[in-house]
């Protein structure tokens, strides 16, 4: 180890004792303005000294307790302390639960309260509905087999034929018609209207079917007045009492 020898000078502290070595008060005074406003190592983790520095991590001691400030950041991070005092809280110092006062009794019991259809708006189970949606089977007929109990028909249905005291199945017989779209109406309608008039007949036209041709009447049919009879009674002075004869 190299020795710091003495020097001659003059002024307060001067020694003539040249080259004998120094006392550490001795280094002390004469290298003091060089270390002022410096810390020393032995600084370094004590009281109003300074947070040491070890494998990138900040040291901060209490005592005989030396805690660690480090970072596992894999980018530059950079962070702010907020303006205020206050003490860090780790996950584990957190509660679980939360007082709130605007939370009624009920929901902070520690049981689930047990809620009704009618407490969320909902449709109340039926339990028809229930067994239908648990059969399993996709092709058939649903089948009602005892109370809240539903089946799936899978065998061959056949409808009856209707009859006077009860439901079935009929045909579309004589007279009717029925469409693609199954809707029934009665078959052959038509429209009918005066067609050809002469002296003694009269034609009846028929949108679907053959015109008729309506007579005149005679002594032994009934039929039209003819125009040579209405001539007749168109003559007759209006004087003349008719007398009409109803027989049997």
């Amino acid at each position: 180890m190299a020795t710091i020898l003495t020097r001659e000078t003059t002024g307060p502290g001067a020694t003539t004792n040249l080259g004998a070595p120094l006392t550490s008060a001795q280094i002390d005074a004469n290298f003091m303005g060089l270390n002022a406003g410096k810390q020393e190592s032995n600084e370094k983790d004590a009281l109003n000294g300074y947070a040491g520095l070890t494998s990138y991590k900040i040291n901060l001691k209490s005592g005989s307790i030396t805690s660690f400030l480090s970072t596992e950041a894999t980018i530059a991070r950079t962070w702010i302390f907020p303006d205020k005092s206050g003490t860090l809280a780790t996950l584990a110092d957190i509660p679980t639960t939360l007082p709130a006062s605007d939370v009624s009794a009920w929901a902070k019991e520690s049981v689930r309260p047990t809620y009704t259809a009618g407490d969320v708006g909902a449709q109340p189970v039926d339990p028809d509905l229930s067994a239908i949606a648990a059969l399993t089977d996709t092709i058939g007929f649903l089948k009602k087999s005892a109370n809240n109990t539903w089946v799936i028909d899978t065998t061959d249905y056949h409808l009856p034929i209707a009859a006077a005291g009860s439901l079935g199945g009929v045909r579309v017989g004589t007279g009717l018609a029925i469409d693609t779209n199954g809707v029934l109406s009665a078959a052959g309608a038509t429209d009918i209207a005066e067609g050809t008039r002469t002296i003694n007949t009269v034609t009846i036209t028929s949108s679907t079917g053959t015109a008729a041709t309506l007579n005149i009447a005679t002594a032994s049919f009934a039929g039209l007045l003819s125009a040579t009879h209405f001539s007749k009674l168109e003559n007759l002075p209006d004087s003349v009492a008719l007398s009409l004869i109803f027989g049997s």
